[in-house]
């Protein structure tokens, strides 16, 4: 097995390992060419792969956590590691027929009564934002008639605006990214108005100083076409205190019967964080 001190860089150890780390720096063939005779070439891949992601781990002293749901699931089953709520008046969720390109589908649905509606979650102080923190939401309205959606990062899935987070904000058809630290809030200066029925793909994304949330809106009929981009440079919840997690929250304002009040094909979420050696 081959260390690195992770103060000096200094590295020790010894055997086939030791090798790679020697050739890290020549080219491939070079690498390749590297390989004891005793070592079996499908062996001596792995052990070049393996020390390579050990240089990237020790150089970056970071990895990364990708949490995804895509809804292939029985809707009763939780989308892991998000939770599931209905609001203070009801609501339901209920998996649908998946169409093309959009595999797994659940509709988040409110009741007859007002302030009824559904809600994905985690934990809502699980994250410390820090910086280089993204998610993305796959959705297509459905019903805008007194409904409100917020989907991102949020310390809250009930019908208050987050006390902290960063999230995307459909009231009706009008749609915005809006910020939240202590319960100071900003609104971009833009929105975008979506198409019920339209499958869209929203994307926040926090720059490497946390200071600038970045708003993306793309139609999925044409994936690489920005629709909408907006930032945001105040009011960014980072570090102790201003804790948050994931949410996505739809629910009706008014009484207006029940109602499939937004479909959701994919939901991610990436977090960074610190390895400490």
């Amino acid at each position: 097995m081959v260390f690195i001190d992770p103060v000096t860089s200094a590295v020790s150890g010894g055997g086939a390992e030791r090798v790679v780390f020697d050739k890290i720096d020549a080219t491939l063939t070079a690498t390749w060419a590297a390989r004891p005779p005793a070592i079996p070439l499908a062996q001596w891949m792995t052990i070049v792969a393996r020390a390579r992601q050990q240089l990237a781990d020790f150089a970056n002293a970071s990895t990364v956590t990708m949490w995804a749901a895509d809804f292939l699931s029985y809707a009763s089953v939780n989308p892991y590691p998000w939770s599931m709520s209905a609001q203070v008046a009801g609501g339901t969720i209920a998996t649908i027929s998946g169409t093309k390109n959009h595999p797994g589908i659940v509709a988040l649905k409110s009741t007859a009564a007002a302030n009824s509606g559904y809600a994905l979650l985690t934990v809502a102080n699980c994250l410390c934002l820090q910086g280089n923190e993204s998610t993305q939401m796959v959705f297509a309205p459905v019903a805008t008639t007194n409904t409100v959606v917020r989907m991102g990062f949020s310390d809250t899935y009930q019908l208050v605006e987050p006390t902290d987070g960063i999230w995307i904000h459909i009231a009706g058809t009008t749609l915005t990214g809006r910020t939240a630290s202590s319960a100071a809030r900003s609104t971009t200066p833009s929105s975008h108005t979506v198409t019920p029925g339209t499958w869209y793909r929203a994307a926040i994304s926090l720059n490497a100083a946390g200071t600038i949330a970045t708003f993306e809106l793309y139609e999925c009929s044409a994936p690489s076409v920005v629709l909408w981009t907006d930032t945001l440079a105040a009011n960014i919840p980072l570090g102790s205190g201003r804790e948050t997690g994931h949410a996505i929250v739809a629910y009706n304002t008014g009484v207006a019967g029940p109602a499939e009040l937004i479909h959701l094909d994919y939901i991610e979420a990436v977090i960074g964080r610190t390895l400490v050696r």
